[in-house]
C-alpha cells in the first residue's frame, strides 16, 4: 500500500497579509522567543510558530486567539477576517477561543487561596471582571498575567485602596519595586500591600497614617512572596 503525503494548505494573499501583520505585533509586543512563546501560550514548537508568523501555515481561529493573549493585543489588530468569525462563533466556542476587544480577568478567590500558598480562582464565572485588551496594553499588562483580587480592610486607604474594593495584578511584574504596591502572600494569606526597603531588608507596608499602630511594618523575605504588581483600583461611590 502506497502512503501519501499530507496536503498542505493553501496559502492565500490574505493568510500572507494577516501573517505580515502578526509578525510586525509579535516583534513589537513579545519579550519570548519564538520557541519561548510557542510553549507560554500553546501554540507548540518554535517551528509551528515561526510557520505562522512566515504565512507557512495558514492562522486559524485557535491560534489567532492565542497569539493575541500572548502580546496583549485584539486579533481584529492583525485578522478582521478571523475575528469576524470568532465573534460571530463565540457563543459555540469555549472561553479560551473568543479573542475579542475585551478580555476577561479571573477573581482571586482570596478565602480559598489561604494557607495554600498558591493562588485559587473563583469558579464563578460571573465573577470575572472584563477588560479592553488595549486598555491592558497600556497598563503593560497582558490579559493572560492580569489578575482581579478583592481588598477587605482599610490598611491601604491613603493609596485609594478602600475596604472592598478590587485591585487588578500584573502577574508578569513580580520583580521587586520600593514603594510600588503588590499582591503578596504574608502567613499564608494574600495582601495587597505596598513595597518597601530600607538597606538591604524589604517590608509589607500599609498605607493608613490614622491607623499606623494598627498596621506596622512587616519584614518579609522576598522569596516566591510577590504575586504580581498592583496597577489598577475599581469600587463603588
Amino acid at each position: 500500500m502506497t502512503r501519501t503525503e499530507p496536503r498542505k494548505a493553501k496559502i492565500l494573499p490574505i493568510h500572507k497579509e494577516e501573517s505580515a501583520a502578526l509578525k510586525r505585533l509579535f516583534t513589537m509586543h513579545s519579550k519570548l522567543s519564538q520557541a519561548a512563546f510557542g510553549a507560554e501560550y500553546g501554540l507548540g514548537t518554535q517551528g509551528n510558530v515561526w510557520q505562522y508568523l512566515n504565512a507557512h501555515s495558514p492562522l486559524n481561529a485557535q491560534a489567532a486567539v492565542k497569539f493575541a493573549n500572548g502580546l496583549g493585543v485584539s486579533v481584529r489588530e492583525f485578522s478582521p477576517r478571523l475575528a469576524d468569525e470568532i465573534e460571530g462563533l463565540s457563543s459555540a466556542l469555549p472561553d479560551e477561543i473568543e479573542g475579542g476587544d475585551h478580555a476577561p480577568v479571573r477573581l482571586v478567590d482570596a478565602a480559598a487561596s489561604a494557607g495554600r500558598g498558591e493562588v485559587v480562582y473563583s469558579d464563578d464565572v460571573r465573577k470575572e471582571l472584563m477588560f479592553r485588551r488595549d486598555w491592558l496594553r497600556s497598563k503593560g499588562a497582558k490579559p493572560g498575567k492580569a489578575l482581579a483580587f478583592p481588598v477587605k480592610g482599610d490598611s491601604m486607604v491613603d493609596d485609594h485602596i478602600p475596604d472592598g474594593s478590587v485591585v487588578l495584578a500584573d502577574t508578569g511584574k513580580t520583580d521587586p519595586l520600593p514603594g510600588k504596591i503588590y499582591v503578596l502572600w504574608l502567613d499564608g494569606e494574600l495582601y495587597v500591600k505596598q513595597l518597601a526597603q530600607e538597606g538591604d531588608l524589604w517590608f509589607a507596608r500599609s498605607r493608613n497614617k490614622a491607623k499606623a499602630k494598627k498596621y506596622p511594618d512587616i519584614q518579609i523575605d522576598l522569596d516566591g512572596r510577590l504575586v504580581g504588581q498592583v496597577f489598577w483600583c475599581g469600587f463603588e461611590i
